[in-house]
């Protein structure tokens, strides 16, 4: 979950374009220069969504050659059409929005936007955007263990909130209703 970044948004009235890879706002139209290492030899800005509320943001990543021997961020959007951001900026209670739990969950990753290389100068790459980051934006397998997930969930949250009343019907029972006088054979 990424810091919510108040002090810097209660002050500022528009909306970020953009949001860094530590999920700070950016109110800037985006720049590579702008990410924030600046040992950064690519460096993408993409869209992604809240998987609990569906909220777009604009997010972008880097990619720097010397870390985790990790294939460049170039080859892996072109090979496996996807990357990970992680969770989204916070938003869950800005504008009364009441998400709750996206700032906790993973993002979708949705599409490149720009894509850029630093080779000493930053030099745009635009045959790396407009690229799907989800195999099918609208019936892929993301999408389809995303609805699995949310009726279990629902199923789980329902059977959980049945028993517990149940029990504390029970608990209720067993502590206030006294238990009635044995019927007599007599009357």
């Amino acid at each position: 979950m990424l810091t919510d970044y108040e002090d810097i948004t209660s002050r500022i009235t528009d909306k970020p374009k953009w949001h860094d890879s530590n999920g700070t706002p950016r109110y800037n139209n985006f720049h590579p220069r702008d990410v924030p290492d600046i040992y950064a030899r690519e460096a993408m800005l993409f869209r992604i969504e809240c998987q609990s509320c569906g909220q777009a943001f604009d997010v972008a990543d880097q990619w720097k050659p010397w870390i985790d021997d990790l294939k460049p961020m170039s080859v892996w959007v072109e090979e496996t059409h996807s990357w990970n951001y992680g969770d989204p900026p916070r938003h869950c209670f800005e504008d009364n929005h009441n998400c709750v739990a996206g700032d906790t969950m993973t993002s979708i990753e949705r599409v490149v936007l720009e894509f850029w290389k630093n080779d000493r100068e930053w030099v745009r790459v635009p045959e790396l955007e407009g690229i799907p980051l989800d195999d099918d934006l609208d019936e892929g397998p993301l999408d389809q263990v995303q609805e699995e997930t949310w009726a279990t969930r629902k199923r789980n949250a329902e059977d959980f909130q049945q028993d517990t009343a149940d029990d504390w019907d029970d608990e209720l029972d067993a502590k206030y209703v006294p238990n009635p006088p044995p019927v007599s054979e007599k009357l």
